[in-house]
């Protein structure tokens, strides 16, 4: 049997669609990297620095001694449950698939 056009078309398209995929197998293993460049390191840092910022800025508030205690405590309070949020919020996030 003859093949047409439109059959030799897609086996050609089939053969160079099968030449650019890898072999079947095991992935490839990289070696030797930086675990420091992964990007979910990269996150914790960015949560941990925040996190950090929002503790210097609840211990500043509490020295600080312009504020009313009901302000300073309101502000204190607020920054330290936003960190502990951000805190709460990564591992959630990291431990969800």
């Amino acid at each position: 049997m003859d093949q047409t056009s439109a059959e030799k078309e897609i086996n050609r398209i089939e053969k160079q669609l099968d030449a650019t995929n890898p072999p079947a197998g095991k992935p490839p293993v990289k070696r030797g990297g930086n675990r420091a460049e992964q990007p979910g390191n990269k996150s914790l840092d960015a949560v941990l620095v925040t996190a950090v910022l929002l503790f210097v800025v609840a211990a500043t508030l509490v020295f600080a001694g312009s504020l009313k205690p009901d302000q300073r405590m309101q502000l204190t309070a607020g920054s330290i449950g936003g960190a502990i949020g951000l805190l709460a919020g990564y591992g959630v996030g990291r431990l969800r698939p």
